[in-house]
């Protein structure tokens, strides 16, 4: 063999594999996310009855503090601040801190009963700085319990008493259902997102919960005791500093409780332009904090013996519903012409294995809770929904480092 022909061949073995390593890393993680997913949904079948027993019929609740983040939100606040008024004590405090707002979100917020903390720094922007901001303020008379709701959300009724009475009973931070809805006035389609959200916020953490584990932040209808919030790192532009909060608490061995009857609801924008900032924003955020914590919580499980710190990282490992068929399907392909080439039939094997149980993991969730929301007449809108959501994937890979806060505009 010529010394041409040894180093064509050692080549050759070498792309082999590397190619065959990479798509067997990508596997390892695929099958993972997918068997997370599985179980989860298969899991919220059984959550009904817990949830029924567990709940608190009248909550004894000690004394709470409502932090209300907002940016030039006067348009939308009102039924927020109604909604949190409507469920307070005279012993309970309603915070609204008004962050680098150019309207009158304050004012609007005094009129309606809160108090308000104004806060002007155009270099630190975002919702950790403002939750720092308002926690900061409330150390003068620290409450027992802080709840925090977004500013353009609304609360179901006794949501408050149910997050400050399970906080309290848990000693744990306490996170709500929070959903989201089209607006009324809406004239796009938003049924596959708001089933999408669903699977997210809902029905996946009613599995763990089914299952005894925690859940992640979501980002409005926290509750948490003044100890923990308190103490906890929030002053960032992290665009999903929910979901970081929660890996925190979690590594501190604080990890949050689903609460599903306590819902806090809010809608989608108005425009397609904001729903696309919104959810490039999301899922920007999303994936920076897998990449970057879902490891490191799985390994600090394993070392300290954790359960429930292992089920968060795995659970932070499922990408975005979209994002996991986009790459099953994407994989799936890859290793049908890995095995016309002469690769390993194993690994076509195992990615139509991940495939199969992604769809069937996908339609035990509408089966049993997304039919009233995305109806067998909408499913065609599955195609233009995630050629959408191809656009923006494609985006956040051709963005430069970390994604910075942008708020959304819903005018």
């Amino acid at each position: 063999m010529s010394s041409f022909d040894a180093l064509a061949s050692t080549s050759f073995i070498f792309a082999f594999a590397l190619v065959h390593g990479a798509m067997s890393v990508v596997l390892c993680w695929l099958s993972v996310a997918t068997a997370t997913l599985f179980i989860e949904i298969v899991a919220a079948k059984r959550a009904v009855a817990r949830v029924a027993a567990e709940s608190p019929a009248t909550p004894d609740w000690p004394r709470v503090a409502v932090l209300v983040p907002a940016h030039n939100e006067s348009i939308g606040i009102i039924p927020t601040l109604t909604d949190a008024m409507s469920q307070l004590r005279l012993t309970d405090r309603l915070l609204v801190v008004a962050d680098n707002c150019s309207d009158d979100t304050a004012q609007v917020a005094r009129a309606h009963g809160a108090a308000v903390f104004e806060r002007q720094d155009p270099e630190r922007r975002g919702k950790g700085y403002a939750l720092s901001a308002g926690v900061a303020h409330l150390a003068l008379d620290p409450p027992d319990i802080v709840v925090i709701v977004d500013a353009d959300c609304r609360l179901s009724p006794n949501a408050i008493a149910r997050l400050a009475a399970k906080c309290a009973q848990s000693r744990r931070p306490v996170q709500a259902n929070y959903i989201m809805r089209a607006p009324a006035e809406a004239t796009l389609s938003y049924d596959v997102a708001e089933f999408a959200w669903r699977v997210k916020n809902f029905v996946r953490p009613l599995g763990l919960l089914a299952l005894g584990l925690p859940c992640q932040l979501t980002g409005s209808g926290m509750a948490f005791s003044w100890r923990t919030i308190g103490t906890a790192s929030l002053a960032s532009g992290n665009i999903v500093e929910d979901m970081a909060l929660g890996v925190e608490l979690a590594m501190r061995a604080e990890p949050p409780l689903y609460c599903p009857d306590a819902e806090v609801a809010s809608a989608f924008p108005t425009s397609k332009k904001a729903v696309a900032t919104q959810r490039r924003r999301w899922e920007h955020g999303h994936f920076q904090t897998l990449f970057g914590s879902s490891g490191r919580l799985i390994l600090n499980g394993l070392l300290n013996r954790s359960l429930d710190q292992i089920a968060l990282g795995l659970d932070l490992a499922v990408p975005p519903l979209s994002a996991l068929v986009f790459m099953t399907a994407a994989v799936l392909a890859f290793c049908l012409i890995l095995l016309g080439f002469g690769f390993s039939a194993a690994l076509f094997y195992i990615s139509a294995l991940d495939a199969a149980i992604l769809s069937l993991a996908v339609i035990v969730a509408w089966v049993d809770h997304g039919q009233d929301v995305l109806p067998i007449r909408a499913l065609p809108r599955l195609a233009p929904y995630l050629m959408g959501q191809l656009r923006i994937f494609q985006l956040i890979l051709r963005t430069k480092g970390a994604a910075q806060w942008t708020p959304t505009d819903r005018k």
